[in-house]
């Protein structure tokens, strides 16, 4: 199945901005189910709109003997400027961080699918996913034994 869309993929642009759509709805989605913001719909247009970039880097290195990492290099940094603005203090708290992160991430994932490389894409937001789902249930659980702790005291 992955070598089937690996393969089409490749010859499509049409199926890169696809992909990049719904992986960035799956990176989306899971600030929608910690209910964080950004939404949903901001983690697609981000992934869509780095693939582009991707995409067009590809395209600028064939024609133009161009070098495509400085259209990621920019993606990076022009990124980092909407991620900061998800990040703020509350009281002694710094919040967004996780979201701001994946805001980065989303772009890096877009860059690649638009750059070919399908599976490290893939395989990028797989693992993040599984790790942020993960220690969100240690983070409760230490939560949890915690307030039980104080509660006992």
């Amino acid at each position: 199945m992955l070598e089937i869309l690996y393969e089409f993929s490749q010859n499509s642009y049409f199926a890169r901005i696809l992909l990049a759509g719904l992986l960035g709805a799956v990176i989306g989605l899971e600030r929608e189910f910690a209910r964080r913001d950004p939404s949903l719909k901001t983690f697609t247009v981000i992934c869509i709109a780095s693939c582009i970039f991707g995409i067009l880097g590809e395209h600028f290195s064939y024609t133009s003997n161009s070098d495509p990492s400085r259209i990621a290099g920019q993606v990076a940094t022009g990124i980092g400027f909407l991620g900061a603005g998800v990040i703020f203090k509350h009281d002694s708290k710094v919040l967004g961080l996780t979201s701001a992160a994946l805001v980065w991430l989303a772009a890096a994932v877009g860059v690649a699918i638009g750059s070919g490389m399908i599976y490290l894409a893939l395989e990028g937001t797989i693992v993040t996913i599984l790790l942020i789902s993960i220690f969100r249930i240690l983070h409760f659980s230490i939560s949890s034994a915690s307030k039980r702790e104080s509660r006992n005291t």
